[in-house]
């Protein structure tokens, strides 16, 4: 399957782990030695923040992709508690995702 950039980057990301909407690609990581996509990357900022560019990004391994659709990507993604804390990410039942 071939994507363009501009294909990729309008595609709404969700995690299989927790249902989330974890947002829109923004961007992507190239292994120049071997010319391949090493990741995704998400904006993770929501709220008045994300207006003064004080955010962290959500980097998502290319291999997490598990499946692709016309206007989605469904993502096995496990963030790491330190970045769940750092980005304030909490679950309905309120435990860090």
């Amino acid at each position: 399957m071939l994507w363009r950039l501009t294909e990729l980057k309008s595609k709404e990301v969700i995690n299989l782990k927790n249902g989330a909407k974890l947002g829109t690609v923004s961007d992507i990581e190239i292994d120049i030695a071997n010319g391949s996509i090493k990741s995704i990357v998400v904006p993770s900022g929501n709220g008045a923040f994300s207006l003064f560019g004080k955010h962290e990004d959500i980097i998502i391994p290319f291999e997490d992709i598990k499946k692709a659709g016309n206007d989605l990507l469904l993502v096995d993604y496990e963030p790491s508690d330190i970045e769940a804390a750092k980005n304030g990410k909490r679950n309905f039942f309120g435990f860090l995702v």
